[in-house]
């Protein structure tokens, strides 16, 4: 099925929701609420002012929904940050003491259960909160990448036994882990939040792709090979998920 499709945002109750719009070659129109956003789909053949029309009362029973139930949509919010907090991973609590320089690029370094950051003081608001998440994604990054590295070739060694180029971690948003065609595994560091087991769960999904790089029902199979319960940890990230950020 061929789409189009464009975004906007809706504001309800001053909470921003994202709203996706898609034409496409149907005959009816439809609209439905997602952890991801409002989705609308509608017929390419409508005329403009038919279109907008259905659109907008589309938008408007979204917004009704909405103020009933505002967390239908999960909106991605930066967490917020300020010297003496904790943060849990992987079962160790660390606190964070947080400083500012005067210095264009942030830094931060861990001593043993003390995350230093000296962050940039040009920096304010929602830039200053997304920086403050990078760099404690970097910094935990480095402090758990051969711990990382480690599962990822025992977990090859034992059930695909492939060839593996590169491991990448970082703060990615969108997506728990993805392989290239050249070998390069990236894991997002949301995962260190996670149940191990559910760790492993993306890392054996990654680590089929290098057998088969699609979503084929072979690909699955492959997956529940190495792990029979996977189902199970994939439900989990659908279901808390959204928690594990930092």
């Amino acid at each position: 099925m061929i789409t189009q499709m464009e975004k906007e945002m809706i504001y309800v109750n001053g909470l921003e929701y994202p709203v996706n719009i898609h034409y496409e070659w149907r005959n009816s129109t439809r609209v439905s609420i997602t952890k991801s956003g409002i989705n609308i789909r509608v017929p390419r053949t409508l005329g403009i002012f038919k279109r907008q029309k259905v659109i907008g009362e589309m938008k408007n029973w979204a917004v009704k929904k909405l103020i009933k139930i505002p967390d239908l949509v999960r909106r991605d919010e930066p967490k917020k940050y300020v010297s003496g907090d904790t943060i849990e991973v992987f079962g160790v609590v660390y606190v964070i003491e947080i400083s500012l320089k005067d210095a264009k690029k942030s830094s931060g370094k861990i001593n043993d259960n003390i995350v230093y950051l000296r962050i940039s003081k040009h920096l304010a608001g929602e830039d200053l909160h997304k920086d403050v998440s990078n760099l404690l994604s970097r910094v935990f990054a480095k402090r758990h990448y051969n711990q990382i590295t480690a599962r990822v070739h025992a977990h090859n060694n034992t059930h695909f036994n492939k060839r593996i180029n590169k491991i990448s971690l970082k703060n990615h948003k969108s997506k728990w882990g993805s392989c290239s065609s050249y070998g390069n595994i990236n894991l997002s560091t949301r995962l260190f939040f996670a149940p191990t087991k559910v760790l492993d769960y993306v890392i054996i999904h990654e680590l089929a792709h290098l057998v088969e790089h699609n979503h084929s029902r072979n690909f699955w199979n492959h997956v529940e090979r190495a792990m029979p319960d996977y189902k199970e940890k994939k439900k989990w990230l659908n279901d808390h998920g959204h928690k594990c950020k930092f």
